[in-house]
Formats: C-alpha cells, structure tokens, sequence
C-alpha cells in the first residue's frame, strides 16, 4: 500500500510550480467573472485556437469541468459582439474601432 507519508516531495520542484501556477490562473479567470472568460476566450481566438471545441477546451483545461455549460451559454449569448463563429465552427474576432468605443 502507497503511503503519502513516506514520500518527501520536494515543493520546490517543477510539479509543484506548475500546480501552483494552475491554481493561480484558475482563481484569476474565476475571480473577473465574465469579463474574464469573454477575455481569455478573444486571448485564445487571436492566439489561432479558433475552433469551438479547442476553445472550450482551452478553458477547462484551466478551470475544470464544472463551466462547460457556461462557456457554452457565453460564447452564444457574445457571437456578433466579440466574435463570429462560422459554419464550419471556426471563430473570428470582430474588429473593434476606436470610434466604436466612444
């Protein structure tokens, strides 16, 4: 039987800092709500990860799980205010002048 005990990770190895950084990123996209999905999605899109299902797994992959269903409704609720998705399940930023913003 494996005993957690026994073992003496070192938590200053790479896996510890990895955690930590996991962690970290989910409690900040958590923390800013919408705006911070709406962001880190318009991130991922004019990164090239484009497609419907990358994106939705860019973000999972993130925070777990638990927002598929969220992540969905967001990117439906936001298609035509910050990007389009295509036929073929692709998505494109909308181009946002500065004007716009005024």
């Amino acid at each position: 039987m494996f005993n957690n005990h026994a073992v003496h990770a070192n938590r200053h190895s790479i896996g510890f800092k990895i955690l930590h950084k996991k962690r970290s990123l989910r409690s900040q996209l958590v923390d800013h709500g919408e705006s911070g999905y709406i962001d880190f999605l318009q991130a991922c899109i004019a990164s090239g990860i484009d497609h419907h299902d990358e994106l939705i797994e860019e973000v999972l992959d993130v925070v777990g799980p638990n927002v598929e269903s969220y992540v969905e409704a967001l990117m439906v609720r936001y298609d035509g205010a910050f990007w389009r998705k295509g036929d073929d399940g692709i998505y494109s930023l909308i181009p946002v002048h500065i004007q716009d913003l005024r």
